[in-house]
């Protein structure tokens, strides 16, 4: 592992500076970070004593006062004179807009680079933990450790050694597009996915020397505050006690008790409310959903997932179906659906199992066919038309009479909107009439005379 990532020209060249010979830092570098350039411990160590926070605290400093300041020899002076003058010749210059497609796979060309002038081992075992492995396979820290016969943690303090070097030798220009990426993430509620890096790129010439899991792996590991999911979702277990535990568990009696699905943006915003947790960021949310098994997190759109309940009872599940439904469905298409929303996980969905599911707020439609009140055709004024004509025809005729007969006759103008199925449910619903047999309606009165 190199101790340095500063180049080896500066390494080598000696430098005694002469009295009067001050540093001059470009006016447009002047407020970038000293710590996010490529530079020695010692450089860095010369910083902090220093008290350097930004670049244009260097300006005018005199060389020999710098060169008498503890730890300071002529290979650190020869060290910060060239990072000045590749700073001067354009060297690390910042792109324009951080997130356009052509600088964000201009930035991912550049982390190969970096990533291949490693040395092999540190390489290799950086490209195992990123999983840029046949079949995209991530490796464990044990895994990668019996490969070079280290320890576990040694790998792990390796990570922590190469991913400083990596993020460094980028300069200021990929710090910034990594803070980019973490603000628009948190501004979206919405995790960076392959599908989203994909999105981000379109129209531009994206690397493909690996998958683009790997990349959302290694943008998340260079700024913890990029919420990646290289692999999506990963349900292996609910988050440990604490903040993220909390807001899974808020979150999960929120959809429990009212819609079933969310959309991300939303549900962050109502489990902040009303499960006090008004100082959680959207990292911390995001990490507690990743893995938390009571609950899905979808992507009809990259950019506009949704959360729902991974599990509903068997009644809210049909109820939700039918609701994102745009007409009324048969028990078989229902069972479907089921399957496919929910998957195996809630049980083998049968019409009969639909059936028992259904509740007093779905409707028979039609032969076979279930739905809410969304799926009538007639309009609410409609409705209440076709109930008291129906009143009226039965206040002139003594016997029951059949809601199909109605509809088939086509005696009210209504009528042609609308079936005898539909008629009988608004009947039902209406305390004028009775059924007193299968489909044939009465007045109340009437009926309870009999």
């Amino acid at each position: 592992m190199p101790k340095s990532v500063v180049p080896e020209r500066s390494a080598q060249k000696e430098m005694e500076p002469a009295p009067g010979d001050c540093l001059s830092v470009p006016a447009s570098a002047r407020d970038l970070n000293p710590f996010e350039f490529p530079s020695s411990a010692r450089l860095e160590g010369v910083f902090r004593r220093k008290g350097i926070t930004r670049l244009g605290d260097l300006q005018g400093l005199d060389l020999q006062e710098l060169r008498q300041f503890g730890n300071c020899g002529p290979r650190t002076i020869a060290e910060l004179v060239d990072l000045l003058e590749r700073i001067g010749a354009g060297e690390f210059a910042t792109p324009g807009d951080f997130l356009l497609p052509a600088n964000l796979a201009d930035m991912l060309r550049k982390l190969e680079e970096i990533i291949a002038e490693l040395p092999t081992r540190e390489r290799d075992i950086l490209l195992l933990r990123l999983g840029a492995t046949k079949g995209n396979q991530f490796w464990t820290l044990r895994k990668v450790g019996d490969k070079f016969s280290l320890t576990r943690e040694r790998v792990r303090q390796i990570m922590e050694l190469i991913l400083p070097l990596v993020r460094k030798a980028g300069g200021p220009g990929l710090a910034a597009q990594l803070r980019a990426i973490a603000s628009t993430c948190g501004r979206m509620v919405c995790p960076l996915t392959p599908p989203l890096l994909s999105e981000w790129l379109a129209g531009a010439k994206a690397p493909q020397r690996f998958s683009l899991a790997v990349y959302v792996r290694l943008l998340g590991e260079l700024n913890p505050e990029i919420p990646a999911w290289p692999m999506g979702q990963e349900h292996r277990t609910d988050p440990r006690p604490g903040r993220q535990e909390t807001a899974v568990k808020v979150l999960r009696d929120i959809l429990q008790q009212g819609e079933w699905r969310l959309p991300l943006k939303t549900a962050f915003k109502v489990t902040v409310t009303q499960g006090g947790l008004r100082d959680l960021s959207v990292v911390e949310f995001l990490a507690g959903l990743q893995h938390a098994r009571g609950l899905v997190v979808e992507f009809p759109k990259p950019s506009q997932p949704k959360v729902r309940l991974r599990w509903l009872a068997a009644t809210k599940a049909v109820m939700a179906i039918l609701e994102t439904s745009d007409r009324a469905l048969t028990l078989k298409e229902i069972a479907e659906r089921l399957r496919e929303t929910f998957g195996a996980e809630m049980g083998d969905w049968s019409p009969g199992s639909v059936r028992r599911a259904l509740t007093t707020d779905c409707y028979c439609l039609g032969s076979g066919y279930f739905g809410l009140r969304q799926h009538f055709k007639l309009s609410e004024t409609l409705g209440r038309k076709a109930c008291s004509d129906v009143h009226d025809l039965l206040k002139k005729q003594e016997g029951p009479v059949s809601p199909f007969r109605i509809v088939g006759g086509r005696r009210f103008g209504w009528a042609a909107k609308t079936n005898g199925f539909e008629l009988v449910e608004l009947l039902r619903e209406d305390g004028r009439f009775a059924e007193v047999r299968r489909f044939h309606f009465d007045l109340v009165l009437r009926a309870r005379k009999k």
